[in-house]
């Protein structure tokens, strides 16, 4: 059984938050994921707080196991904290463990949870018959099937952060084997460094045999060579394809009009594909964002967070958002964030509180903390630990020169 991917789980943590708001359960994809239709009698709010209450009492480690093992813990905090929606304090104060322990033990239980639901979801969910059926229209109404496809697949598949020299290498065994057969020499020029990419590993995957299967539909190939480098912002692929003497020119306009294919495969990923300009060979280049830092905002208000993405949209950060300080803190934990950015005025938890949990933590991630606010506290927060201040209402520029002055800043230790 595969593991959940992101973003069930990060749906999962959304709603354990959210376990008696009714409208937020009701209204919530999550229930999606649990059943296309309700069960008679029943709301979907209710049916998402049901599945997860049964999936936390299968976590149960029974009467035979000591209370102060890692699955009784488990089971205590779920129970503690969404359940009975007890306070960190309260539950970290019965456990007899730190808040800190708490969040960190917090992030196994929810994990522990999502891989109990998955197991349990429907062959077909609904998400699965709704692409199914928008797939089957848009064939109807004349789509590119092609795009459809790589939406559907861009859709349902996390992105996952990826060995880009491990995924070529898959494509080049299987040049190998087409080489071997048609004896055609295969040349590779390993990086000199790992690459690592943000990504869908399908569509990645789709990309690279497409370009293979592509060039070995040549007939006169000389010779096949793999080329991986990077620069500051992609992972890149040099192919070159050498024909035979006299085929040169044929091979060449194949290579050219067989790459819109791969093109559109890597169009959700921001991929590009292009044909080099060269006098003998036919090269293709094929590149791919490299591993976007993760910037996390800690924001109640979800206007906020829409416009930092939309300041950020053009920027190499893959935006994380958090509408409440319990979620935001628990995310500092398992995103590896590269900034955290907080709003000092969050109901639950405020940012001043946060900050201080996140700089007292010896194992919190060492990444700057931007505190932003309306408030003119900017003194306070550097004195608490804060890397930077940005005053609300902020223009893109104000964002893109705090960013960069903390990033260029050395982490503290």
């Amino acid at each position: 059984m595969p593991e959940p991917n992101d973003e069930f789980t990060a749906q999962l943590r959304q709603v354990l938050n959210h376990l008696y708001d009714y409208a937020y359960l009701q209204n919530h994809r999550f229930g999606e994921w649990l059943s296309a239709t309700p069960p008679t009698g029943s709301s979907r709010s209710q049916l998402v707080r049901q599945a997860i209450i049964d999936a936390i009492e299968q976590l149960h480690p029974g009467t035979a196991t000591s209370p102060r093992s890692a699955e009784a813990r488990s089971y205590q905090i779920l129970v503690q904290r969404y359940v009975e929606a007890q306070s960190p304090g309260v539950v970290s104060a019965e456990l007899g463990i730190t808040e800190r322990q708490l969040y960190r033990d917090q992030k196994a239980a929810v994990a522990a949870l999502a891989s109990i639901l998955w197991q349990s979801l429907p062959r077909e969910s609904t998400e699965d018959s709704a692409q199914e059926n928008d797939l089957a229209t848009s064939f109807a109404q004349g789509a590119n099937p092609l795009e459809s496809e790589v939406n559907r697949i861009q859709h349902a598949g996390a992105r996952e952060t990826l060995s880009f020299c491990d995924l070529v290498g898959e494509a080049i065994e299987v040049a190998q084997n087409l080489g071997e057969s048609r004896g055609v020499p295969i040349d590779c020029s390993p990086a000199q460094q790992a690459i690592m990419i943000d990504t869908n590993r399908t569509l990645v995957r789709q990309a690279l045999f497409q370009i293979v299967g592509d060039v070995f539909s040549c007939h006169h190939l000389a010779e096949v060579r793999f080329d991986m480098t990077s620069d500051a912002s992609d992972a890149c692929l040099e192919l070159s394809v050498s024909a035979l003497a006299g085929h040169e020119r044929d091979t060449a306009a194949f290579v050219i009009t067989h790459i819109e294919t791969t093109r559109q495969i890597l169009r959700p990923m921001e991929g590009r594909v292009a044909i080099l300009p060269n006098d003998t060979d036919a090269i293709i280049e094929l590149r791919l964002p490299l591993n976007h830092p993760t910037l996390l905002v800690i924001e109640d208000n979800q206007d906020a967070i829409q416009l930092v993405r939309r300041y950020l949209a053009d920027q190499p950060y893959r935006i994380v958002g958090a509408d409440s300080g319990e979620v935001g803190l628990t995310l500092a934990y398992e995103v590896d964030p590269a900034v955290i950015l907080i709003d000092l005025m969050i109901p639950d938890r405020d940012g001043w509180e946060l900050l201080q949990m996140l700089r007292a933590d010896t194992e919190a991630p060492n990444a700057p903390v931007v505190v932003c606010s309306v408030l003119p506290q900017e003194s306070l927060a550097l004195a608490l630990g804060a890397s930077a201040y940005l005053r609300k209402p902020f223009t893109r520029q104000d964002l893109l020169d705090v960013l960069a002055a903390v990033s260029a800043a050395p982490r503290q230790q």
